[in-house]
């Protein structure tokens, strides 16, 4: 019997943000937020793919190309974004990135493991190596910046990076997980990281006194993470055409409403 072994994490070569570069027009420039040490290109190109070109291209003395693996996650990405999840099978990825049905399966045993790969590689991505969310260094810049309006700033200017180039992908992760349980699990644990972060975030403001005195701990988190999902982001921006700097400015201007309304030292 044959042993399939667990799938690698290999980055695909066609980013996210250029794939939607093709499909639709660019949105303005966002307002020029503080910039912290944190706000970074967002790129990286993962230790396995590197590895496996290394392998390929031993003895050769040139770049062999796009591995197999990188060609099953490019051809996914389009076909998700395209067709959506449920209307992809593995056999069309398979005949997109020119390869055999096997080679698919060999590669990431199943079509919700391909998904995973895609939303780990454009959420955690910062960068030249895969990070976790909560290493991000825009969030320890927000965590220790004193003033409450300004860490606001900070954390959109952030979102509004990450959603640019991730805001779609979450969106078929979402349609998908009513269909697939394996689906519905990764969209569960990516809304569970986000809230923990809103949490951490939210606490800090209100130890700043960024806070009002009558609002709940909870219903500030809800709050935040309400504006700053993805959900809002994908509905404003690329459903209602905002540009990035409209969603900037009106989340700022609703989180400092909200938040820091009670003390006129933070407007």
């Amino acid at each position: 019997m044959t042993v399939i072994p667990a799938p690698h994490r290999i980055q695909p070569t066609l980013t996210l943000a250029s794939f939607i570069t093709k499909i639709a027009p660019a949105a303005h420039a966002p307002i020029p937020l503080p910039v912290g040490d944190g706000d970074r290109k967002a790129r990286y190109t993962g230790s396995d793919q590197l590895q496996e070109r290394s392998m390929a291209a031993k003895g050769s003395g040139k770049d062999p190309g796009p591995t197999a693996s990188n060609k099953i996650l490019d051809a996914a990405l389009t076909l998700f974004l395209t067709r959506g999840y449920p209307s992809t099978t593995v056999d069309t990825i398979a005949h997109e990135a020119r390869v055999a049905v096997q080679t698919v399966y060999f590669s990431f045993r199943t079509k919700a493991n391909i998904l995973k790969q895609l939303v780990d590689a454009n959420v955690n991505a910062t960068g030249d190596t895969p990070t976790p969310t909560s290493q991000h260094a825009w969030i320890n810049d927000a965590l220790a910046e004193p003033d409450p309006g300004r860490q606001l700033e900070i954390q959109i200017k952030a979102t509004a990076s990450i959603h640019r180039r991730t805001a779609p992908l979450l969106n078929v992760l979402l349609r998908a997980s009513d269909t697939d349980p394996a689906v519905a699990e990764l969209w569960k644990t990516n809304q569970e990281k986000r809230r923990t972060l809103q949490h951490q975030l939210v606490t800090a403001l209100r130890r700043k006194g960024g806070l009002p005195p009558n609002m709940r701990l909870r219903q500030a988190v809800d709050i935040s993470y309400a504006m700053l999902g993805p959900e809002l982001f994908y509905l404003l921006v690329t459903e209602r055409r905002w540009s990035i700097a409209e969603w900037e400015r009106w989340t700022l201007s609703v989180l400092r409403h909200e938040l820091l309304h009670h003390n006129p030292d933070f407007n």
